[in-house]
C-alpha cells in the first residue's frame, strides 16, 4: 500500500457562512435552495478526510509498515494512532443523513454513502490499535499475534477506503469548482477583484496540481511534465496574477474588500506561487534541473514541486481565513 496523499483535493471554502457578506448573492442562493448547511457539512467533511483522518492513517502506516506484515518496531511507543472520540463518529454519522436531504448532489451523496461506512469502520479499528498498544500494551503478552491481525485488518480496510475516497474526490472536487466558478462572477460584479483574482488563480492551480497528481509528477520526475501542455495554463495564471497585483496595494480595494489584515501575506503567498510556477517553466524550457526552489533545497533534492504544493496550501488556507 502506498503512502495516501494529504490534500489531493483542496476544497477552498468559498465564503459557506451565513456572516459572510463578500458574495452575498450567491449565498443566498444557497440558502434559498436549502443548501447552506448540507454544502458546509460536505466540507466539513472533505476537511476531516485530508487533515485528521489521513494524518492518522499515514501516521500509523509510516511507523508499522505499508506491507502485509506488521513491522516491529525496536521501540513500542503506542501512540500510533489518536484515539477517536465519539464526536468524530457522530461527524461522520451526520453526514450520511444529510446524503438523502435537499438538495440532491446526486453523484456527492451517493459516493459519501459508500465512503462514510468505511470511514467509521476504520476509526472502530483505530480505537482497537490504540487500546492494543497504548492502553492494554498487548503486545507484551501475545508477541505482537494480535498486532499482526490489526494489521491486516486495518490495512485491508484502508485499501477500501483509498479507493472510495478517490471517488468522493472527483465528484466533490466538480461541486466545489462549480460553485467556486459562480463565487468568481458573484465577485467580479461586485468590484472585487482582489478576492476574484485571488480565487482564479487558486482555481487555475489546483486544476494543474491534479494534473501533475494524476500523472504522478514530482520534482523526482519532473522533466516528465509535457511542456506543451504546460506553458498554456502557465500563461493563464500568470495572467490573472497580473490582474491581481494591479489591485492588492490599492488601498480603496483593500478596504471595500476588508483586507487589511490579510492582505500582505495573500500578496506574499500569490507571489510565491509566481515563482514557483516561473521556475517550473525554465526548468522545462531548459531541461535542467540544476535549480533550488525559492533558494531552498528539501532534503538536499529538487523541491520546485514541493514548494508549489506548498504555497498553492498556503494561500487556499489565507482565502479561507479571510472569507
Amino acid at each position: 500500500m502506498k503512502k495516501i496523499a494529504l490534500g489531493l483535493v483542496l476544497v477552498l471554502m468559498i465564503c459557506i457562512t451565513s456572516g459572510c457578506s463578500s458574495i452575498s448573492s450567491t449565498i443566498s442562493d444557497i440558502a434559498d435552495s436549502g443548501s447552506l448547511e448540507k454544502y458546509n457539512a460536505y466540507i466539513e467533511f472533505n476537511n476531516f478526510i485530508t487533515g485528521w483522518l489521513d494524518l492518522n492513517i499515514n501516521g500509523y502506516f509510516e511507523n508499522l509498515g505499508y506491507e502485509d506484515e506488521v513491522t516491529i518496531p525496536e521501540n513500542v511507543t503506542g501512540a500510533y494512532v489518536t484515539p477517536v472520540i465519539d464526536m468524530h463518529f457522530e461527524k461522520i454519522r451526520g453526514v450520511i443523513e444529510y446524503t438523502d436531504k435537499k438538495p440532491e448532489y446526486n453523484k456527492v451523496d451517493e459516493s459519501i454513502k459508500s465512503l462514510a461506512p468505511k470511514i467509521i469502520e476504520i476509526m472502530n479499528t483505530m480505537n482497537e490499535i490504540d487500546k492494543y498498544y497504548r492502553t492494554d500494551k498487548g503486545y507484551e503478552k501475545d508477541n505482537f499475534a494480535k498486532g499482526q491481525e490489526l494489521h491486516k485488518k486495518f490495512l485491508a480496510q484502508c485499501v477500501e477506503y483509498y479507493k472510495e475516497r478517490e471517488k468522493f474526490f472527483e465528484v466533490f472536487g466538480e461541486l466545489t469548482t462549480e460553485q467556486g466558478l459562480k463565487d468568481a462572477e458573484t465577485l467580479s460584479s461586485s468590484g472585487k477583484y482582489i478576492k476574484y483574482n485571488t480565487l482564479k488563480i487558486l482555481i487555475k492551480s489546483q486544476k494543474l496540481e491534479e494534473y501533475l497528481i494524476d500523472n504522478e509528477i514530482d520534482d523526482s520526475n519532473i522533466l516528465d511534465l509535457d511542456i506543451v501542455y504546460y506553458k498554456p495554463k502557465y500563461e493563464e495564471i500568470k495572467e490573472d496574477i497580473q490582474l491581481f497585483k494591479i489591485y492588492i496595494d490599492k488601498e480603496d480595494y483593500i478596504e471595500k474588500e476588508e483586507l487589511s489584515a490579510f492582505s500582505e501575506r495573500l500578496k506574499e503567498n500569490i507571489l510565491s506561487i509566481e515563482k514557483s510556477l516561473d521556475e517550473l517553466l525554465n526548468i522545462l524550457e531548459t531541461q535542467n534541473t540544476d535549480v533550488k526552489a525559492e533558494g531552498k533545497v528539501v532534503t538536499g533534492d529538487l523541491a520546485v514541486i514541493h514548494y508549489l504544493h506548498r504555497n498553492i496550501d498556503n494561500t487556499v488556507d489565507i482565502y479561507n481565513t479571510m472569507n
